[in-house]
């Protein structure tokens, strides 16, 4: 069994946040840091496979491919 999760962002895409992202902020982000570190947990007590796919759309968005296989 897997689980196939589809995420279709249709925001400004990652390579225009990177150039946002030199304009200096007063915060770093740590989401994709901390999600992670959560599939890492989920991986070793569920002894789940997960895999996340990040896609970077032509003109504007994302989207993020995440499947998770049961390994029990």
């Amino acid at each position: 069994g897997k689980i196939v999760c589809t995420i279709d962002d249709d925001g400004i895409g990652r390579e225009a946040s990177r150039k946002l992202k030199l304009i200096p902020k007063p915060h770093k982000s740590k989401g994709i840091e901390l999600v992670r570190e959560k599939i890492s947990i989920i991986e070793e007590i569920y002894k789940a496979k997960i895999e996340i796919k990040i896609i970077d759309k032509a003109v504007m968005g994302t989207t993020i491919i995440i499947e998770i296989e049961d390994k029990l």
